[in-house]
Protein backbone atom coordinates (compact mmCIF):
# COMPACT_ATOMS: atom_id res chain seq x y z
CA UNK A 1 0.00 0.00 0.00
CA UNK A 2 2.58 2.32 0.90
CA UNK A 3 4.88 1.44 -2.70
CA UNK A 4 1.94 2.41 -4.44
CA UNK A 5 1.21 5.71 -2.86
CA UNK A 6 4.78 6.79 -3.20
CA UNK A 7 4.30 5.62 -6.98
CA UNK A 8 1.18 7.84 -7.28
CA UNK A 9 2.62 11.04 -5.37
CA UNK A 10 5.76 11.16 -7.43
CA UNK A 11 3.53 12.42 -10.97
CA UNK A 12 0.96 14.28 -8.78
CA UNK A 13 4.02 16.27 -7.67
CA UNK A 14 5.44 16.58 -10.90
CA UNK A 15 1.94 17.91 -11.77
CA UNK A 16 1.74 20.33 -9.57
CA UNK A 17 4.86 21.69 -10.08
CA UNK A 18 4.61 21.45 -13.95
CA UNK A 19 1.34 23.58 -13.37
CA UNK A 20 3.17 26.12 -10.77
CA UNK A 21 6.32 26.82 -13.02
CA UNK A 22 3.88 27.74 -15.93
CA UNK A 23 2.08 29.75 -13.33
CA UNK A 24 5.35 31.80 -12.78
CA UNK A 25 6.59 32.12 -16.12
CA UNK A 26 3.45 33.28 -17.11
CA UNK A 27 4.45 36.81 -15.84
CA UNK A 28 6.39 37.23 -19.41
CA UNK A 29 3.26 38.33 -20.57
CA UNK A 30 2.78 40.52 -18.11
CA UNK A 31 1.30 40.48 -14.58
CA UNK A 32 -2.11 38.12 -14.54
CA UNK A 33 -4.24 36.34 -12.32
CA UNK A 34 -2.02 33.02 -12.59
CA UNK A 35 1.25 34.83 -11.16
CA UNK A 36 -0.48 36.08 -8.53
CA UNK A 37 -1.79 32.94 -7.45
CA UNK A 38 1.07 31.38 -7.46
CA UNK A 39 2.63 33.61 -5.32
CA UNK A 40 0.26 33.33 -3.07
CA UNK A 41 0.28 29.81 -2.64
CA UNK A 42 4.04 30.27 -2.35
CA UNK A 43 3.49 32.43 0.69
CA UNK A 44 0.76 30.77 2.54
CA UNK A 45 2.89 27.72 2.12
CA UNK A 46 6.24 28.93 3.51
CA UNK A 47 4.40 31.05 5.95
CA UNK A 48 2.41 27.84 6.67
CA UNK A 49 5.69 26.05 7.31
CA UNK A 50 7.19 28.23 9.22
CA UNK A 51 4.33 28.21 11.58
CA UNK A 52 4.81 24.47 11.55
CA UNK A 53 8.26 24.75 12.42
CA UNK A 54 8.21 27.66 15.42
CA UNK A 55 4.87 25.61 17.08
CA UNK A 56 7.30 22.16 16.86
CA UNK A 57 10.71 22.94 17.73
CA UNK A 58 9.83 26.51 20.01
CA UNK A 59 6.92 26.31 21.63
CA UNK A 60 6.47 22.21 22.13
CA UNK A 61 10.10 21.24 22.70
CA UNK A 62 11.66 24.46 24.40
CA UNK A 63 8.50 25.25 26.52
CA UNK A 64 5.69 22.46 27.28
CA UNK A 65 8.22 19.33 27.23
CA UNK A 66 10.06 20.37 29.44
CA UNK A 67 7.25 21.21 31.55
CA UNK A 68 6.25 18.30 31.33
CA UNK A 69 9.17 16.35 31.73
CA UNK A 70 9.33 18.75 35.33
CA UNK A 71 6.07 17.45 36.28
CA UNK A 72 6.59 13.59 35.40
CA UNK A 73 10.34 13.22 36.76
CA UNK A 74 9.23 15.51 40.18
CA UNK A 75 12.85 17.62 39.66
CA UNK A 76 10.34 20.68 40.65
CA UNK A 77 13.60 22.43 42.00
CA UNK A 78 14.34 23.00 38.48
CA UNK A 79 11.10 25.16 37.90
CA UNK A 80 12.33 28.63 38.84
CA UNK A 81 15.32 28.22 36.77
CA UNK A 82 13.41 27.38 34.04
CA UNK A 83 10.63 29.94 34.45
CA UNK A 84 13.44 32.89 34.86
CA UNK A 85 14.44 31.63 31.20
CA UNK A 86 11.54 30.59 29.71
CA UNK A 87 8.67 32.68 30.96
CA UNK A 88 10.13 36.08 29.84
CA UNK A 89 10.02 35.09 26.37
CA UNK A 90 6.33 33.47 26.82
CA UNK A 91 5.12 36.74 27.78
CA UNK A 92 6.22 38.59 25.59
CA UNK A 93 4.73 36.13 22.47
CA UNK A 94 1.57 36.75 24.14
CA UNK A 95 2.34 40.69 25.09
CA UNK A 96 2.54 40.83 20.81
CA UNK A 97 -0.94 39.53 19.86
CA UNK A 98 -2.06 42.68 20.54
CA UNK A 99 -0.70 43.49 17.40
CA UNK A 100 -3.41 41.93 15.87
CA UNK A 101 -5.85 44.65 16.71
CA UNK A 102 -6.00 48.00 15.89
CA UNK A 103 -7.53 48.74 19.00
CA UNK A 104 -4.72 47.57 20.96
CA UNK A 105 -1.79 47.56 18.76
CA UNK A 106 -0.36 50.57 19.98
CA UNK A 107 0.40 48.24 22.97
CA UNK A 108 2.54 45.71 21.11
CA UNK A 109 4.65 48.41 20.21
CA UNK A 110 7.15 48.33 22.88
CA UNK A 111 7.72 44.43 22.07
CA UNK A 112 8.34 44.97 18.46
CA UNK A 113 10.76 47.87 19.42
CA UNK A 114 12.50 45.23 21.63
CA UNK A 115 12.12 42.73 18.75
CA UNK A 116 13.64 45.00 16.10
CA UNK A 117 16.43 46.32 18.07
CA UNK A 118 17.95 42.34 19.21
CA UNK A 119 17.65 41.52 15.41
CA UNK A 120 18.74 44.43 14.02
CA UNK A 121 22.28 43.91 17.12
CA UNK A 122 22.68 40.39 15.83
CA UNK A 123 22.65 41.41 12.51
CA UNK A 124 25.24 44.04 12.75
CA UNK A 125 27.32 41.85 14.93
CA UNK A 126 27.20 39.00 12.88
CA UNK A 127 28.06 41.73 9.54
CA UNK A 128 31.21 42.75 12.01
CA UNK A 129 32.63 39.87 13.57
CA UNK A 130 32.15 37.78 10.28
CA UNK A 131 32.51 39.70 7.76
CA UNK A 132 34.71 42.59 8.39
CA UNK A 133 37.00 41.53 10.34
CA UNK A 134 37.60 38.46 8.33
CA UNK A 135 37.74 40.52 4.71
CA UNK A 136 40.20 43.28 6.84
CA UNK A 137 42.40 40.19 8.22
CA UNK A 138 42.37 38.27 4.42
CA UNK A 139 43.27 41.79 3.18
CA UNK A 140 45.98 42.28 5.69
CA UNK A 141 46.92 39.29 4.69
CA UNK A 142 47.36 40.21 1.16
CA UNK A 143 50.78 41.38 1.24
CA UNK A 144 52.17 39.25 4.31
CA UNK A 145 55.90 38.13 3.68
CA UNK A 146 55.43 35.27 5.28
CA UNK A 147 52.24 33.80 3.29
CA UNK A 148 54.13 34.65 0.03
CA UNK A 149 54.82 31.69 -2.31
CA UNK A 150 58.28 30.47 -2.58
CA UNK A 151 59.00 30.38 -6.33
CA UNK A 152 59.56 33.68 -8.41
CA UNK A 153 56.78 33.66 -11.01
CA UNK A 154 53.85 33.09 -8.50
CA UNK A 155 55.28 35.59 -6.29
CA UNK A 156 54.91 38.84 -9.39
CA UNK A 157 51.00 37.21 -9.28
CA UNK A 158 50.65 37.60 -5.37
CA UNK A 159 52.02 40.98 -4.95
CA UNK A 160 49.85 42.53 -8.16
CA UNK A 161 46.70 40.87 -6.31
CA UNK A 162 48.04 42.24 -2.99
CA UNK A 163 48.59 45.23 -4.72
CA UNK A 164 45.08 45.41 -6.14
CA UNK A 165 43.51 44.62 -3.29
CA UNK A 166 44.93 47.63 -1.08
CA UNK A 167 44.99 50.00 -3.73
CA UNK A 168 40.97 49.13 -4.28
CA UNK A 169 40.58 49.63 -0.33
CA UNK A 170 42.31 52.81 -0.25
CA UNK A 171 40.51 54.70 -3.06
CA UNK A 172 37.23 52.95 -2.39
CA UNK A 173 37.53 54.75 0.96
CA UNK A 174 39.00 57.98 -0.12
CA UNK A 175 35.66 58.52 -2.48
CA UNK A 176 33.44 57.74 0.19
CA UNK A 177 35.13 60.45 2.42
CA UNK A 178 36.25 62.99 0.02
CA UNK A 179 34.43 61.87 -3.00
CA UNK A 180 31.28 64.33 -2.44
CA UNK A 181 31.91 67.02 0.12
CA UNK A 182 29.24 69.63 0.84
CA UNK A 183 29.55 73.32 -0.15
CA UNK A 184 29.24 76.37 2.56
CA UNK A 185 27.59 79.39 2.01
CA UNK A 186 27.87 78.36 -2.04
CA UNK A 187 31.58 78.26 -2.06
CA UNK A 188 33.12 75.38 -3.66
CA UNK A 189 35.21 72.79 -1.61
CA UNK A 190 38.95 73.12 -2.29
CA UNK A 191 39.87 69.61 -3.29
CA UNK A 192 43.44 68.77 -4.61
CA UNK A 193 44.25 66.90 -7.34
CA UNK A 194 45.58 64.00 -5.88
CA UNK A 195 42.85 63.42 -3.97
CA UNK A 196 40.25 63.61 -7.16
CA UNK A 197 41.93 60.85 -9.37
CA UNK A 198 42.07 58.84 -6.19
CA UNK A 199 38.40 59.44 -5.84
CA UNK A 200 37.63 58.70 -8.99
CA UNK A 201 39.83 55.12 -9.02
CA UNK A 202 37.56 54.52 -6.35
CA UNK A 203 34.04 54.81 -8.18
CA UNK A 204 35.85 52.99 -10.63
CA UNK A 205 36.46 49.80 -8.30
CA UNK A 206 32.75 50.25 -7.03
CA UNK A 207 31.79 50.19 -10.50
CA UNK A 208 33.10 47.14 -11.41
CA UNK A 209 32.17 45.12 -8.10
CA UNK A 210 28.53 46.03 -8.78
CA UNK A 211 29.26 45.16 -12.39
CA UNK A 212 30.43 42.00 -11.28
CA UNK A 213 27.80 41.36 -8.83
CA UNK A 214 25.02 42.43 -10.50
CA UNK A 215 26.36 39.43 -13.33
CA UNK A 216 26.43 36.96 -10.49
CA UNK A 217 22.78 37.59 -10.02
CA UNK A 218 22.32 37.26 -13.93
CA UNK A 219 23.39 34.42 -14.38
CA UNK A 220 21.87 33.01 -10.91
CA UNK A 221 18.56 33.90 -12.43
CA UNK A 222 19.74 32.25 -16.07
CA UNK A 223 20.43 28.82 -14.41
CA UNK A 224 17.64 29.10 -12.23
CA UNK A 225 15.48 29.82 -15.50
CA UNK A 226 17.15 27.08 -17.25
CA UNK A 227 16.45 24.62 -14.78
CA UNK A 228 12.74 25.14 -15.05
CA UNK A 229 12.76 25.09 -18.45
CA UNK A 230 14.41 21.46 -17.87
CA UNK A 231 12.08 20.63 -15.73
CA UNK A 232 9.05 21.43 -18.07
CA UNK A 233 10.77 19.50 -21.15
CA UNK A 234 11.33 16.40 -18.82
CA UNK A 235 7.89 16.49 -17.70
CA UNK A 236 6.72 16.58 -20.53
CA UNK A 237 8.73 13.69 -22.32
CA UNK A 238 8.00 11.45 -19.44
CA UNK A 239 3.80 12.04 -19.61
CA UNK A 240 3.98 12.03 -23.52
Amino acid sequence: MLAQINQLADPIGAIIGFLLTLMVLSYIIGDNVLFRLAVSIFIGVASGYAAVLILYNVIWYQVLVPIFQIFTTGKLEGLPTYAIHVFPAVILGFWMITKLTPRLSRWGTPVLAFLTGVGAATVLAGAVRGTIFPQVGASVNMLNIQTAPTELGNIVGWFINGLIVLIGTATTLIYFQFGARRQEEGVPARRSVVLDYLSTAGQGFIAVTLGVLFAGVYLATLSALIDRVQFLWDTISRFF
